[in-house]
């Protein structure tokens, strides 16, 4: 998969977002890259760059953006254009404008997973992390409900922080009736590790983890490496990665050859998910209808498809460290 971010705008202003919250860090990351903000990707460069990625036999393409998916103008249109164009898309979305008319629409193009990001379940803390407009939240907390009759998985994101802190367990009980495809969940981001360079993981050796090579087309066209390269989206020296200007082939080469002679300048150093990736290892149990993976950073949880639920414990363990469940998916012997 390849992440497109079409646009910039975004309905919420988070205050720990780093895009768009009223922080250091999001100041500081306009004021370094003005040419980011508040933006939508023109319809025709969107098309082109899915031309270029459909050429290069990626199968899916992950919608999110540096802001809400749905006040992108040409929504309905490049989701025509990709399903046309024969790949699967995945959307990600704060679940805020997803009414019953936009959910209807949503039918009529190949969707992969719709992911929502949900991190309270309570107005009094919503208000605080995301928005004071009671619609909004009404419309995020219904929206996976509304979407359970649709042909696609559905996902929800959890970050946790402060100010939601021991909510994931009350916000899985009750979106499992919904029956939600997948949840991850993640701890928050701080502003001192997202600015931090002390070379933190200069004691490991500096590899290829795996984020790296999760490729993202910013709203400028240019090609990221990875999540954290995307909060430094000046860090390459080279440029020749646009994909206005090149193949995404010859960009994902560029960015191979930086990284094999640089380290991305350094960057890799300084990433707080690297380690975690990398170092920690990962541990699998099942509870109930779910698969959970957990490592010091991330947890996901994994609906168990309805073919293997009759299964032991211990051998859906065993298949989910070896892949083979993706692997069945992929082969289309189950289903997402």
């Amino acid at each position: 998969m390849i992440t497109l971010q079409t646009t910039s705008y975004c309905n919420y202003f988070c205050p720990k977002c780093p895009w768009h919250g009223d922080n250091v860090f999001s100041k500081e990351y306009y004021r370094k890259n003005p040419e980011l903000k508040l933006k939508h990707m023109p319809l025709d460069m969107a098309k082109n760059i899915v031309d270029k990625i459909v050429d290069y036999g990626i199968k899916t393409i992950g919608l999110t953006p540096q802001g809400e998916f749905f006040l992108y103008p040409q929504w309905e249109q490049l989701l025509e254009y990709i399903t046309k164009s024969g790949v699967n898309a995945s959307v990600c979305s704060n679940g805020s404008l997803l009414n019953a008319e936009t959910i209807s629409k949503l039918k009529n193009f190949n969707i992969k997973t719709l992911a929502i990001s949900i991190d309270t379940l309570r107005w009094e803390v919503f208000r605080k992390i995301r928005s004071d407009n009671k619609k909004l939240f009404e419309n995020t907390i219904n929206s996976l409900f509304r979407l359970e009759s649709m042909p696609f998985r559905t996902q929800i994101n959890f970050v946790e922080g402060l100010d939601n802190c021991g909510e994931f367990d009350d916000i899985f009980e009750f979106y499992k009736k919904a029956r939600v495809g997948l949840f991850f969940k993640l701890r928050e981001i701080s502003y001192e590790q997202r600015i931090s360079k002390t070379s933190k993981n200069s004691e490991f050796p500096i590899s290829i983890c795996e984020g790296f090579g999760d490729y993202i087309v910013a709203v400028d066209g240019n090609v990221l490496a990875c999540c954290y390269m995307a909060n430094y989206p000046k860090i390459l020296s080279n440029k020749a990665q646009n994909l206005k200007h090149t193949t995404l082939e010859k960009a994902i080469n560029a960015i191979n050859d930086e990284f094999i002679d640089n380290r991305l300048n350094g960057l890799c150093y300084d990433c707080p998910a690297y380690r975690a990736r990398v170092i920690q290892k990962e541990s699998i149990s099942i509870n109930g209808s779910y698969a959970i993976m957990k490592n010091r950073v991330f947890e996901t949880y994994v609906a168990i498809p309805q073919k293997l639920s009759c299964l032991p414990d211990d051998v859906l363990i065993y298949m989910f460290q070896n892949n083979l469940v993706a692997k069945m998916k992929a082969d289309k012997i189950l289903d997402y």
